[in-house]
């Protein structure tokens, strides 16, 4: 056993957060119009419409 945690000691990195902007309908709707031609076309609409995790996602 170690007298000390060395974690104790490790300096963070600073992170800039982000403001999250959700999309709006018509921009939703863009997205899903353009995607229909992508051959995952079919995987964005699930993610769009229900908004399962990325591991969900790659599930299926």
């Amino acid at each position: 056993m170690i007298a000390a945690n060395p974690a104790l000691g490790v300096r963070l990195p600073v992170i800039d957060a982000h403001e999250f902007e959700p999309w709006t309908p018509e921009q939703v709707g863009a997205f899903l119009d353009r995607a229909a031609q992508h051959r995952l076309g079919a995987l964005f609409e699930i993610a769009v419409l229900t908004g399962p995790r990325r591991a969900e996602l790659l599930a299926l």
